[in-house]
C-alpha cells in the first residue's frame, strides 16, 4: 500500500471534518496550538525567552524569568493581525484574508526587591499575575472548483451521516438525496446528482465534453477564537545564581466555525423542478476552560550566561460543543435546519518542555536559544459525565460520541507525534535609550508522514524595537507568520466519490501581526 492509499485510509478511519459533531485528532491540534504571543518586545525575538527572564512573557513560557526583576512591573500589549490564506485546489487559487484587534498580554510582577544584606539563600521574592494570548484562531478559508466530480452529497449518503440523524436527514428532507430498492432487496441511498459520475442512474444526466454534467463548487469557511492563559505565581531569587518560579495557570477557550458550501450542477435535466444548486451552512462552536500548572529553573553560572529549563503540566480541559446546520436548494426555495445539538466532554492537552540558554553581551545586547517539545500522541479525549436517557435517540447518539477509546488509540498510535519547536532571538543595544531586535521561529509537524500529502510548515520571522528610559518603556513588533497545510475541501469518507479526483487543497497562510507594549516600572 503506497503513502497515498495509506493517507486516504487513515483520514477515512480518523473522522472527516471539524464541521460535523464528534471529535477528531485536528481539534486535539487546535486545543494543544500555542502561537508566538506575549509582549512586544518577546514576540520581536520569536518568544526565545526561556532563559532572559524580567518580561512578562516569561508567566507563560518559564515562570523562573520573574525573578529576574528587580523592581514592580505593569504593563499592557495590543495589536493587529492581519491573516490572508490562499488555496489550491488542483490547477484552481482562491484567496481570502480577515482582519483582528486582539487583546494580547496585560500583567504585573509584584517585585519586593533585593534583600542586599543576603548574599546566599533567599534574595529576592516575587509575586505575578497576568494574562497571555497564547493562541488566535481567526482565519478565513475559501476554496473554488469549477469542474468537480464530486459532490458533498456523496458525504451524506454515508451510513455514519444517515444514522446520526443529522447531516443526511437534512439532505434527505431538502430532496438532494433519495433511496433505492434493488430486485435483490439491497438498498441504496444516492445523490441526486449521481448521474454526474456513473451515469447509471439516470441517462439523462450527461458528462459533456463543455464541462456540463461537473460540479462548480465553493467553500467558505470563517474560523473565529483564541486560547488565552491567566497566570498567578511567586518566583524566587535564590543567591543571584539559582531562579526558580511556578505558577498556577487557568485556560480559557472558544472557537467558532462557519462554513457556507455551495455547488452548481453544471448538467442537463428533463425535470426542471430537479434541483440544480444548493448552499449549505453548518456552525460550530467549542468553549470550555481548563486548568495547568508551570514549573522553572533558571541557573546563572556566570553573568554572561543563562541556563533554563520549564515544564508545563497537562491542560485538563471541559469543553462545551454547539453544532447546527441548514441547507436551501434553488428547486424547492426551502430552508431546512436541524436542530441544535449540544454536548459536552474533557480534553487533555500532552505536557511542555522548554530548554533555554542565552548570553548577555553586556551594555551590548544577547542573544537567545528556546527548544520546545510537545508529544501531541499524549493527547487524550475523556467523556464527561452525562446523564443519558437511552429511551431518547439524541441522547443514545451523544452517548456514543462520549466513547473516545478509538480516537485516543488512533491519535497515540497512528495519527500524532511530538512536534519541536525551535526558537532563536536577539537584543541589541544601538543607541540607548533605543533597541534593535529580531528573530526566527520555526516548528516541526505534529503528524505522522502518513496523514499529509505536501510537508506541513510552519515558522515566523519577528523583528521590532524598543525604547527604554528611566521608568517608562515602549515596544514595538512586527511578526510574519507562514503556515502550509493540507485542508479537504470534500470529507473523504464517501463511497460515491471518484477518490484520484478527491485530493485535499493546499493552504498556504500569511499572519502579518503588529504589536504594541506599553509599560512602567516602579
Amino acid at each position: 500500500m503506497n503513502t497515498r492509499h495509506i493517507f486516504y485510509a487513515g483520514i477515512l478511519l480518523a473522522a472527516m471534518s471539524t464541521e460535523v459533531l464528534g471529535q477528531t485528532y485536528e481539534d486535539a491540534l487546535r486545543f494543544n496550538r500555542n502561537d508566538l504571543t506575549g509582549t512586544a518586545r518577546s514576540q520581536a525575538m520569536a518568544g526565545a525567552f526561556g532563559s532572559v527572564g524580567a518580561d512578562l512573557t516569561s508567566m507563560a513560557i518559564n515562570p523562573a524569568g520573574m525573578a529576574l526583576y528587580r523592581a514592580t512591573e505593569l504593563g499592557l500589549s495590543l495589536g493587529v493581525n492581519v491573516v490572508k490564506t490562499e488555496s489550491s485546489t488542483w490547477a484552481n487559487k482562491a484567496e481570502d484574508d480577515r482582519v483582528k484587534v486582539p487583546f494580547s498580554q496585560m500583567g504585573v510582577a509584584f517585585s519586593f526587591g533585593l534583600q542586599r544584606e543576603n548574599t546566599k539563600g533567599l534574595v529576592g521574592s516575587n509575586f505575578f499575575l497576568g494574562y497571555n494570548r497564547v493562541a488566535d484562531f481567526s482565519n478565513n478559508q475559501i476554496f473554488r472548483d469549477p469542474y468537480s466530480l464530486n459532490s458533498l452529497l456523496d458525504y451524506f449518503c454515508t451510513d455514519e451521516q444517515k444514522q446520526a440523524a443529522m447531516t443526511g436527514d437534512l439532505a434527505y428532507n431538502a430532496y438532494l438525496t433519495n433511496d433505492t430498492t434493488f430486485s435483490n432487496g439491497d438498498q441504496l441511498t444516492y445523490n441526486v446528482w449521481e448521474e454526474l459520475v456513473d451515469g447509471l442512474l439516470n441517462p439523462n444526466f450527461r458528462i459533456d465534453e463543455d464541462g456540463s454534467g461537473l460540479v462548480n463548487l465553493e467553500r467558505k469557511v470563517e474560523e473565529d477564537g483564541s486560547k488565552g492563559d491567566f497566570a498567578i505565581g511567586y518566583a524566587a531569587n535564590i543567591s543571584q545564581k539559582f531562579f526558580i518560579g511556578g505558577s498556577l495557570n487557568v485556560q480559557s477557550l472558544r472557537y467558532e466555525q462557519t462554513v457556507t458550501h455551495s455547488e452548481l450542477f453544471e448538467g442537463y435535466t428533463v425535470n426542471p423542478n430537479d434541483p440544480t444548486s444548493f448552499v449549505y451552512r453548518s456552525y460550530l462552536k467549542q468553549s470550555g476552560a481548563g486548568l495547568n500548572f508551570k514549573l522553572g529553573f533558571i541557573c546563572r553560572p556566570v553573568n554572561a550566561l543563562r541556563v533554563g529549563v520549564a515544564i508545563t503540566s497537562p491542560t485538563f480541559f471541559v469543553i462545551d460543543e454547539k453544532y447546527h446546520a441548514n441547507i436551501t436548494n434553488d428547486a424547492q426555495r426551502k430552508n431546512y435546519r436541524t436542530d441544535e445539538f449540544e454536548y459536552e466532554y474533557k480534553y487533555r492537552t500532552p505536557s511542555r518542555l522548554v530548554a533555554s540558554i542565552s548570553g548577555i553581551l553586556g551594555s551590548v545586547g544577547m542573544i537567545s536559544f528556546d527548544y520546545e517539545l510537545v508529544n501531541h500522541k499524549n493527547s487524550k479525549f475523556k467523556e464527561k459525565d452525562n446523564d443519558y436517557d437511552m429511551n431518547n435517540w439524541y441522547d443514545v447518539y451523544l452517548s456514543s460520541l462520549s466513547s473516545f477509546d478509538n480516537l485516543n488509540d488512533f491519535m497515540k498510535h497512528d495519527a500524532l507525534k511530538a512536534s519541536s519547536t525551535f526558537r532563536i532571538g536577539a537584543e541589541l543595544s544601538v543607541l540607548k535609550p533605543f533597541y534593535l531586535r529580531g528573530g526566527y521561529r520555526m516548528t516541526t509537524s505534529p503528524l505522522k508522514s502518513d496523514y499529509y500529502v505536501k510537508k506541513p510548515k510552519d515558522y515566523a520571522i519577528s523583528g521590532g524595537i524598543g525604547f527604554r528610559y528611566s521608568n517608562f518603556f515602549v515596544d514595538l513588533s512586527f511578526v510574519e507568520s507562514v503556515k502550509k497545510s493540507d485542508a479537504w475541501v470534500l470529507p473523504d469518507s464517501a463511497e460515491g466519490y471518484i477518490y484520484e479526483d478527491n485530493m485535499p487543497a493546499y493552504l498556504t497562510s500569511h499572519s502579518h501581526n503588529g504589536v504594541v507594549t506599553i509599560g512602567f516600572r516602579f
